[in-house]
């Protein structure tokens, strides 16, 4: 099954947002600053470790299974005396009776499908008809071929197609756990720098604020400005306080937060994260976006679905293949020979001929199969399970790649426009501060000035950050790689 036309459909309109860009977005489209934030991730993530052991699992178990192929020799010796024969209840190699002896042999399944075994056995026969210190060595091959159930040993391979399927799935969840924990420590670290960014504006805004309570409460010492208009100032410094108390501690989260994908290490912070956030949202709103969506490849979350279903439809057959009944051919070849010494047996002493042949078919089947047929609904109600959730999985991409483009678009627009505000706020500030140092504005009319430009200089860095964001978004939504295979200052490009 293939991704849903819908999200072809939504990378195609996703490359129509790319606009000629003010300077090209090259493969090195992540910030040098968050190099490190990778480098620590691949290394010290807990959850990437476990999805990565969990894939050497599933390599394990999916070589285990060609065991199965693996010849598997046997050896007994040892002695009886009477009748101690238990036909059929082979819990260890048996023994004839009244002897003792050794014996060895060799069981290896044929990937053609069938069974071969080869045996040998010296042993030395109490009493046989009338000879003492009788030697007897038999040796035989013996070959057992289904035709009906299991024919090829198609149990086998349909249960190592269902073992190599999961350990597929497996390394798909390993990719899509490296490249949802790579999303999420680039949104982190955006995050950490808006909030670095959003201290800073917060102190700002305090530090005017205070310089605007400093010149009122002179201009009241010298009473040309009336004593009311320092009750406003200095309710604004509380504020403006309260503020910047509130975005201290809103960056000391995002930097545990951000410790927390990096194994509770947290690097030393850069030296301007404004700037950095800055330059990160302007090359995410004008670069070429159709350039990084080339890369873009099925997601991990996708191929984990498909291998998923392949593995549920392998043991599916498994179980269908186990309602029938069992028919195979028998085949062997044997020899016997004695030895009155007790040596190797090469007379014909207790039988007329030495060597034998046998070829048999061989029919069973339970008399119900009622097990069977149980285990074969259940893993078709599996199957259908697993292609449902593959289809889930296709419907939720193409609704991610949808929301990402509408996301970017919107905020590569609100990166424009708060920018004219910002400018526009920054204006009208100077033109209060003017009116009010010629005495014909108060300092109310400041303040709300200074205000405006606080909340147009915060929202600047919550559009910078949107738009980071939406970025990201897209690319991950797309299946654009985000963590190379080797992270390191000279080469950052997203493997293919």
């Amino acid at each position: 099954m293939r991704l849903p036309i819908i999200a072809i459909a939504v990378m195609a309109a996703c490359w129509h947002l790319a606009t000629p860009p003010v300077y090209a977005l090259d493969a090195a489209w992540i910030p040098p600053e968050a190099l490190p934030i990778l480098q620590a991730l691949r290394s010290n993530n807990p959850q990437l470790a476990a999805a990565r052991a969990r894939e050497a699992a599933g390599r394990g178990r999916a070589e285990a299974g060609e065991g199965f192929y693996q010849p598997r020799a046997m050896m007994a010796a040892g002695g009886s005396r009477g009748p101690v024969a238990a036909p059929e209840s082979t819990l260890s190699p048996r023994l004839a009776g009244d002897a003792a002896g050794m014996q060895a042999g060799l069981l290896m399944p044929l990937r053609a499908g069938a069974m071969i075994g080869a045996g040998v056995s010296q042993r030395y026969l109490f009493d046989a008809d009338g000879f003492e210190d009788l030697g007897q060595t038999t040796a035989g091959v013996r070959l057992e071929v289904p035709l009906l159930r299991d024919r090829g040993f198609r149990l086998q391979r349909w249960r190592q197609e269902s073992l190599d399927a999961e350990a597929g799935a497996a390394a798909a969840r390993a990719f899509a756990t490296g490249e949802s924990l790579a999303r999420e420590a680039l949104a982190n670290f955006a995050g950490w720098l808006y909030a670095n960014a959003d201290v800073r504006e917060t102190g700002n805004s305090v530090k005017r604020v205070e310089r605007l309570l400093e010149e009122t409460a002179g201009r009241v010492e010298l009473q040309t400005m009336a004593e009311y208009q320092v009750y406003g100032a200095r309710m604004e410094v509380a504020f403006r306080q309260e503020e910047l108390r509130q975005a201290q501690a809103a960056l000391e989260n995002a930097g545990h937060a951000l410790a927390a994908l990096l194994g509770g290490a947290l690097p030393e912070p850069p030296a301007d994260g404004p700037a950095i956030l800055r330059a990160w949202a302007v090359r995410c709103a004008t670069g070429d976006v159709s350039r990084l969506l080339e890369r873009a490849a099925p997601r991990g979350e996708w191929n984990a679905a498909v291998k998923a279903v392949q593995a549920a439809e392998a043991l599916g057959r498994m179980r269908d293949e186990e309602t029938r009944g069992s028919l195979s051919l028998v085949a062997g070849l044997g020899y016997q020979g004695e030895s009155e010494d007790g040596g190797i047996g090469s007379d014909n002493l207790l039988a007329d001929r030495q060597a034998g042949a046998e070829i048999a078919i061989v029919w069973s089947r339970p008399l119900h199969f009622d097990a069977e047929r149980a285990a074969a609904r259940a893993q078709a109600a599996e199957i259908a399970a697993a292609r449902d959730e593959q289809r889930r999985i296709g419907l939720q991409l193409a609704a991610e790649q949808a929301q990402a483009c509408a996301l970017l678009a919107a905020a590569r627009e609100r990166l424009g426009l708060v920018d004219q505000a910002v400018v526009s706020a920054r204006r009208a500030l100077e033109a209060e501060t003017e009116r009010m140092r010629l005495g014909e504005g108060r300092s109310r009319n400041v303040l709300d000035a200074q205000k405006d430009l606080t909340t147009a200089e915060r929202r600047a860095n919550l559009a910078a950050l949107d738009t980071v964001l939406a970025f990201l978004d897209l690319l991950h939504a797309a299946g654009v790689p985000l963590l190379p295979p080797e992270v390191d200052h000279g080469d950052v490009r997203p493997t293919d």
